[in-house]
């Protein structure tokens, strides 16, 4: 994976290569976010020929679309806990001020 770090709207490229032509390849990631909430995602793509998987030119498995999309295992991701679940919604003020 390169870069390491970077902008938000500019994923990273993800490559992986020794996999069987054809093999089925099961792509986790995880992540934790600035309130230290956990997010997840888990997708199937197929190796190419060589054996290879970039996700510049792989298709993800079930996908919305029929183009490869690099970005789709970041804007896919899910809270990886019942807890992070719960706290998508706004939070509750714990002080209100009124004047």
């Amino acid at each position: 994976m390169e870069p390491r770090d970077g902008l938000v709207d500019d994923p990273p490229s993800i490559t992986l290569e020794g996999a069987e032509a054809g093999e089925s390849i099961e792509l986790e990631l995880a992540t934790t976010d600035a309130a230290v909430h956990r997010w997840r995602f888990s997708g199937s793509y197929t190796a190419g020929q060589g054996g290879e998987l970039d996700l510049d030119r792989a298709l993800l498995a079930d996908a919305p679309s029929d183009a490869p999309d690099p970005s789709a295992p970041f804007w896919a991701m899910e809270f990886a806990s019942e807890t992070s679940r719960r706290s998508r919604s706004l939070p509750h003020p714990t002080r209100l001020n009124t004047n």
